[in-house]
């Protein structure tokens, strides 16, 4: 997108679909960086031209860039990736924003690790707690047994040659997927660079911050709950988890199930017990290949 003298430093990728009220203000975040080398790259997969419209409303700055792609988050990622310029690529969400200085920060984690092939950062809301599940509040190198807790999409920027040498996200499984594993495509990528020797560093000290969204659970939540659960087995049984292992990601959301149900919660201990028995059933899966 830039020529080679121009090439900025990161690329951060959006992919978007449905209203996106929140996207203004997640490129208003973006563009306000204290660090300048970078580009925002928005691949919209709507029908409509509202997103068009907020993305025109950022052309003067000349670093928020419009593209389409299909439907499917992996797929959306992918088509962005395939326009980036920048030598690290980030995926913020439409929703999410970004602290004033944590490309600057990021930049400096590059430096500093300069064998690693990816920095990951804790997801969280405004006042700081977890908004996407329990993270680790621990630094230090990521691997096949923590990486769970130390790696939500929204947080992980790559060595953009790194992530194209392994073909990107799998656009067979995550959100708009049109397969039955809507989760699971992130770790799956982070994976297969573990897998090749590659190097991914993590700090929690650095955020992106997201709402958590609302505490109540419907049967919407439940069956997502379920479809999440079985993008994590099929990542496990890919990536050949011991059975110990699996267990243990199985069991401990049944254990939390039983907590709901002795505290009354009916609706929780549903969403739990729907999301251990995605988990198994997505490890008892073989598709997708990988």
């Amino acid at each position: 997108m830039d020529d080679p003298g121009t090439r900025p430093e990161f690329s951060l990728i959006i992919s978007t679909i449905g209203p996106a009220p929140r996207l203004r203000s997640a490129l208003q975040s973006l563009v306000a960086q204290s660090y300048e080398s970078f580009e925002v790259i928005v691949v919209d997969q709507n029908e409509t031209d509202h997103v068009r419209r907020i993305v025109a409303e950022f052309s003067r700055s000349g670093k928020v860039h419009y593209t389409r792609s299909g439907v499917g988050l992996s797929k959306g990622r992918n088509a962005g990736l395939a326009m980036a310029s920048g030598r690290i690529v980030g995926f913020p969400d439409d929703d999410c924003e970004y602290p004033p200085t944590l490309l600057a920060s990021l930049k400096e984690h590059f430096v500093r690790h300069g064998s690693a092939s990816g920095v990951c950062v804790r997801c969280c809301d405004h006042d700081g707690q977890d908004s996407a599940g329990r993270s680790d509040r621990t630094s230090g190198w990521i691997s096949k047994t923590n990486v769970w807790s130390r790696a939500v999409s929204v947080g992980i920027f790559l060595r953009t040659e790194r992530i194209r040498e392994i073909g990107g996200f799998d656009e067979r499984i995550g959100l708009g997927s049109n397969t039955p594993y809507l989760s699971g495509e992130e770790t799956d990528l982070l994976l297969n660079l573990l897998s090749r020797g590659h190097k991914l560093y993590y700090d929690p000290g650095l955020n992106v911050y997201h709402d958590r969204g609302s505490s109540k659970i419907t049967w919407y939540h439940i069956k997502r709950s379920y479809a999440y659960g079985l993008g994590k087995g099929l990542v496990l049984r890919r990536h050949a988890y011991r059975k110990r292992e699996v267990a243990i990601h199985c069991i401990r959301p049944i254990l939390g199930a039983v907590v709901a149900v002795l505290t009354g919660n009916l609706s929780l201990a549903l969403f739990r017990a729907a999301r251990a028995k995605g988990r198994f059933d997505g490890w008892n899966s073989q598709y997708p290949a990988s």
